[in-house]
């Protein structure tokens, strides 16, 4: 089955670079995108069995008060020179107070964390579980965050001929389609089973928000793969239906060609040219646009295997014609 991405004419750099672009979910243009109702971060016993496994032991306790009370210490002593340029030792701090100031601290701090160590259990468990709309809020940023360093993603399609798809991606049939082989290697790069990344997969429509739960420990590794590709990563309202969307995966951070452009990051994945089997010259592309394209294709044999097609509108129907271009011109 060939798939399909389009493109305004300056992605003509797809064709000169040999490399294309993994979006950052940020970047897309549904604000429900990789957006589910996060219903908790995992099962409620899951969570409460590792916020019991907090150390909150003796020797845990003592080891996070000595560090903080020298810290703290340190950042009392460096304050009163910076604001009142008057130096005080831990010597004359201990005539004062008949006690080692740092010893001090220490008892206060160890006997703040028992205190409010129900406080800060409750609280966590509160988060981690999404149990308010607060906690919702603080959590869903963090997670898309995360998300935008890690993952990119190349959506394509089934259908070259969707003039929606034409109007809104293709600068108004002023741009192009390129027309991909899905048998080819690039397509997927998969070297286990159960790999998200590097192969094609195939968006879902609902007409449901997906309620998610982001770790499942009832279920085991594939099986929350499954859920995160049909209940966060690989699904979407049924408005998008007519898009078709087939979609790939990479991790950015194993992406070594990266271009700044304002706040945004460019992320370009090197792409073979022998994916490529066609190009789809939209009806309104300029002539110079249009020649620029062909140019190209007839530089260099590598392009040699990539037939060029146009569109036209139908006489009759709501509908494009895709016309091959047996001699280039």
């Amino acid at each position: 089955m060939p798939i399909y991405k389009y493109v305004t004419e300056e992605r003509i750099d797809i064709l000169q670079n040999a490399h294309i672009r993994f979006t950052q979910p940020s970047e897309f243009n549904d604000p429900f995108e990789l957006n589910p109702y996060l219903k908790s971060l995992s099962d409620s016993k899951f969570i409460d069995e590792i916020i019991d496994d907090w150390r909150w032991d003796k020797d845990h306790i003592d080891k996070i008060s000595e560090e903080n009370s020298k810290k703290a210490l340190k950042e009392a002593l460096d304050e009163i020179k910076n604001q009142y340029n008057v130096t005080i030792s831990e010597e004359q701090i201990e005539k004062v107070m008949g006690i080692k100031p740092q010893a001090f601290i220490k008892k206060h701090l160890k006997e703040t964390m028992y205190q409010y160590k129900p406080i800060i259990t409750s609280m966590a468990g509160s988060m981690l579980k999404l149990e308010t709309p607060g906690c919702r809020q603080i959590m869903l940023p963090i997670l898309k965050n995360a998300m935008n360093l890690e993952i990119g993603v190349l959506s394509l399609t089934e259908k070259p001929c969707n003039l929606l798809m034409w109007a809104h991606y293709a600068d108004g049939y002023k741009g192009f389609v390129i027309e991909f082989d899905d048998k080819y290697k690039f397509f997927d790069q998969r070297t286990k089973p159960g790999e998200l990344r590097g192969h094609l997969i195939k968006v879902r429509y609902s007409k449901q928000r997906p309620h998610f739960i982001l770790f499942d420990p009832n279920l085991n590794d594939s099986e929350n793969l499954d859920n995160w590709i049909n209940n966060f990563l690989c699904v979407k309202s049924d408005h998008w239906e007519y898009e078709q969307e087939w979609r790939m995966f990479y991790t950015l951070r194993e992406c070594k060609n990266k271009i700044k452009k304002g706040t945004q990051e460019i992320c370009l994945i090197p792409l073979s040219l022998d994916c490529i089997k066609g190009i789809i010259l939209g009806f309104n592309m300029l002539e110079e646009n249009m020649h620029e394209l062909v140019d190209l294709l007839k530089s260099d044999k590598k392009y040699s295997h990539i037939k060029l097609s146009h569109t036209e509108l139908d006489e009759k129907e709501f509908r494009l014609n895709i016309i091959e271009d047996n001699v280039l011109p």
